[in-house]
């Protein structure tokens, strides 16, 4: 399923997928929407929009390999993959405004992104636009997860998206952000 592919709206307010909870898109902070359908950098739009820096902090990054397909990314189960789990900072605030999921396969990526990926100092998109390495974005999925997780300023609710990047035609990230929904609701008003 590719969403968001030419509009960032759409008749109908509610999404759902097969495997998260729908989402009622009319009823969700109008930043948290953007997020959402955006096929840009997310800590650029934060920035821009909470008015202070985002700091990712590296929560966990290895090489893997995939105990199942990986259908996204065209991969079979037992591939070389690296791991990168982050958590999307205020650098000011203290808040977290994003956990961050990605696989990626460094064979489809020029060997100075995956150092600097390796090295963990920016977000993946920030990456991306300083290498000027020519990308796609597909949205494949957005829904509600319940999580648990010490970041979570609220009851435990979260909105997930996954989407895969792509270059020079091949599958080459794919990417799971997950956002507090309380955070947002709280940050709305």
């Amino acid at each position: 399923m590719t969403l968001f592919n030419s509009k960032g709206w759409m008749p109908e307010s509610t999404l759902s997928a097969t495997d998260v909870t729908a989402v009622d898109f009319a009823a969700l902070p109008p930043i948290l929407r953007t997020l959402l359908v955006t096929d840009g950098t997310v800590t650029k739009t934060l920035e821009a929009y909470f008015w202070e820096p985002i700091r990712i902090e590296q929560q966990q990054q290895q090489p893997v390999r995939s105990s199942t397909p990986m259908p996204l990314l065209e991969m079979a189960a037992g591939e070389p993959l690296w791991r990168r789990q982050v958590r999307l900072l205020g650098a000011h605030s203290g808040r977290c405004y994003a956990l961050g999921l990605s696989f990626l396969r460094l064979d489809v990526l020029p060997e100075p992104l995956q150092q600097a990926l390796r090295a963990g100092r920016l977000g993946i998109g920030e990456l991306l636009r300083e290498s000027t390495l020519e990308s796609y974005r597909r949205i494949v999925s957005i829904g509600h997860v319940a999580a648990d997780h010490p970041a979570d300023p609220g009851p435990g609710l979260w909105i997930e998206r996954t989407y895969l990047i792509q270059t020079g035609g091949r599958p080459a990230i794919q990417v799971t952000e997950l956002f507090p929904l309380a955070l947002y609701r709280s940050l709305a008003n």
